[in-house]
């Protein structure tokens, strides 16, 4: 995850693997801002957008 949205800013510590579940939070210019909340506390930083994957909802 990237602190900002775009390529040459710094990462962050947290870090996310393939399928991972996320909460997007905000996008901009082909980023989203996203938080992962399996982690404690909750992770968020800059991904590509690109880079996500839609799921369906679960439950009903």
């Amino acid at each position: 995850m990237h602190d900002e949205p775009h390529e040459d800013a710094r990462r962050s510590k947290p870090y996310l693997v393939k399928w991972d579940t996320v909460a997007v939070l905000d996008q901009q210019d082909g980023w989203a801002r996203v938080e992962y909340v399996e982690s404690v506390p909750p992770a968020r930083g800059w991904i590509k957008a690109a880079d996500l994957a839609l799921a369906a909802p679960s439950g009903g």
